[in-house]
């Protein structure tokens, strides 16, 4: 009997206590933070990511704050929109991310600052996080190393290789990477140039790329001008960086440009002017029979040049959206961009197709396939090469 009563009782507390946790609600929204990784090295770029929960009645939540990192360089990244769901408590939630990219300047154990939410009417704390900052290791150490954290991508290219002496050679140089590449040091600091040559540097241009990480991209460019005729040999920029997945320190390396330095050669014949010491090569005297015929000849030439002069302007307007056209797709170039590369060409292809009556229509429509396919992504990097070669010899023989 008093079994009973006994198990009578545990079920009647039982009852009690799951009905009375069935009443608790589930909370309106829940917030929790990471780091990816938690033990970076310096300059190591780490993702931030804050994961919010909001339960389906709940119509927004939004920062109180701005997450803010006084001691580290920080990006904003798109992070993740409501796409995902998933069950609390029997309550369903959707599920965003909220994403940044850190930068961490020197070694060290940080704590990263918790933040504050507006869930609905409610707070919701965003609790804090920290980072082990470590250095990259000393053993094997480059002794250029510049504390560049990889990998990298470089680039070097010439706009022209042949030039005339006199002449000035633009080098645009692309270094590309996923950390700090903002502290990569401008290269060619220590060439020789020794009278041969000089270097002037233009201002160097940072462009970020947001998407799952931040890449970014550096631009350099620098104008040689040789002082001699001959081979101007511009050698292979080479960064090192610490690649913290693999642990070791490498290399990136872009190729050596060789540019062909001409002489100035001949200048161009001129043609003989009206001497004012031989009266018969300027005299204004017009025989009087001639007077009918230079009238009509007068007036046909102001209709020819009435219709030369249109006809010269089109050709200028012509000129320069090819201009235009060129400029663009080398400036593309030199940032790496193959579809506004291919873009600009295939404008430049209709610009001389309209103003050239010379055959080449078909290799004018196979040109501009080819182009189409690298602007979408049809063609590899080798095929990429041959059609930019072809397309711009195309548009300088038909413009």
């Amino acid at each position: 009997m008093m079994r009973r009563r006994l198990w009578a009782g545990i079920a009647a507390v039982w009852i009690v206590a799951t009905h009375s946790w069935a009443q608790v609600p589930a909370p309106a929204c829940l917030a929790e933070a990471d780091t990816l990784p938690s033990s970076p090295v310096v300059g190591q770029q780490v993702l931030y990511r804050v994961r919010i929960f909001r339960r389906e009645d709940i119509s927004q939540v939004k920062w109180v704050h701005p997450p803010a990192f006084p001691n580290l360089r920080v990006e904003w990244l798109p992070g993740r929109a409501e796409d995902t769901e998933t069950s609390i408590h029997g309550s369903l939630y959707r599920v965003s991310e909220e994403h940044r990219a850190l930068f961490p300047a020197r070694a060290g154990h940080l704590t990263l600052p918790g933040f504050e939410l507006r869930c609905d009417t409610s707070s919701l704390p965003v609790p804090e996080t920290t980072l082990d900052v470590r250095e990259p290791p000393t053993q094997g150490r480059p002794p250029d190393f510049d504390g560049i954290i990889g990998p990298l991508q470089v680039q070097a290219r010439a706009k022209r290789l042949e030039i005339r002496l006199g002449e000035t050679v633009r080098i645009s140089v692309v270094v590309r990477g996923a950390s700090n590449v903002w502290d990569v040091e401008p290269p060619f600091g220590d060439l020789e140039p020794k009278g041969r040559y000089e270097i002037f540097p233009q201002r160097p241009e940072l462009h970020l790329e947001t998407g799952r990480q931040l890449y970014i991209r550096r631009y350099f460019r620098f104008d040689f001008v040789p002082h001699e005729v001959g081979t101007l040999e511009i050698p292979a920029v080479a960064i090192p960086y610490y690649d913290p997945t693999t642990r070791q320190f490498s290399r990136a390396r872009s190729e050596p440009i060789v540019v062909s330095v001409t002489s100035l050669g001949a200048a161009p014949a001129t043609g003989t002017r009206n001497n004012p010491e031989h009266p018969s090569e300027t005299s204004s005297e017009t025989p009087p029979r001639w007077l009918g015929l230079a009238a009509v000849l007068a007036a046909v030439g102001l209709l020819a040049g009435a219709a030369g002069w249109r006809h010269g302007r089109a050709r200028r307007d012509r000129s320069i959206q090819l201009a235009r056209a060129l400029d663009a797709a080398r400036a593309a170039e030199e940032r790496g961009e193959a579809g506004a590369r291919a873009a600009a060409l295939v404008r430049a292809l209709e610009i001389v197709a309209g103003s050239s009556a010379r055959p080449g229509g078909g290799a004018i429509a196979e040109q501009r396939d080819r182009l189409e396919a690298i602007r979408f992504g049809g063609a590899g990097a080798s095929e990429s090469d041959t059609v930019w070669a072809e397309a711009e010899a195309l548009i300088s023989r038909l413009r």
